[in-house]
C-alpha cells in the first residue's frame, strides 16, 4: 500500500486522514520446474470483503481465508496444508515422484509436520 498521499504542501497531514492498513497475504506453491502449480492462497482481513459483496469466494480460482491481520498463522497454515496442499500432492505423488515441502522458520509455520 502507498505510504504517501497527495496533500497540499502547507498541510502536514490531512484532517481526519488515517493511513489505510489494507493488507493481503499471498501464498504460492509449485514444484521446482514450475510444471505443477497449486492454487494460490489469499489471506485477507475479512472472509467476505465489501468489494466482493454478493460474490461467492469459493468459486474463485484461489483458496480464500481470513485472519484479523491477514497474517499466516499456524492455524491458517495447518488448514491450508491439510485441506489444500496434501490432497493435490498425494494425487501428484501417485503419478510422479515423492514431494518435499520446504518453508522457512516463520512464526506462522508449525514446527514439525511429517506425513508419510
Amino acid at each position: 500500500m502507498p505510504s504517501r498521499t497527495f496533500i497540499v504542501k502547507s498541510e502536514k497531514t490531512a484532517s481526519g486522514f488515517k493511513a489505510a492498513k489494507d493488507r493481503i497475504t499471498l501464498l504460492l506453491c509449485s514444484n521446482a520446474s514450475g510444471a505443477k502449480i497449486l492454487k494460490p492462497l489469499i489471506i485477507n482481513k475479512d472472509l467476505h470483503p465489501l468489494a466482493l459483496k454478493g460474490i461467492n469466494v469459493a468459486e474463485f480460482p484461489v483458496h480464500f481465508m481470513a485472519n484479523r491481520r491477514a497474517w499466516v498463522t499456524s492455524a491458517v497454515f495447518t488448514t491450508w496444508f491439510c485441506d489444500c496442499f496434501l490432497p493435490k500432492v498425494e494425487k501428484y505423488m501417485t503419478e510422479m515422484f515423492k514431494v518435499l515441502l520446504i518453508d522457512d522458520n516463520a512464526p506462522g509455520h508449525p514446527c514439525v509436520l511429517v506425513y508419510e
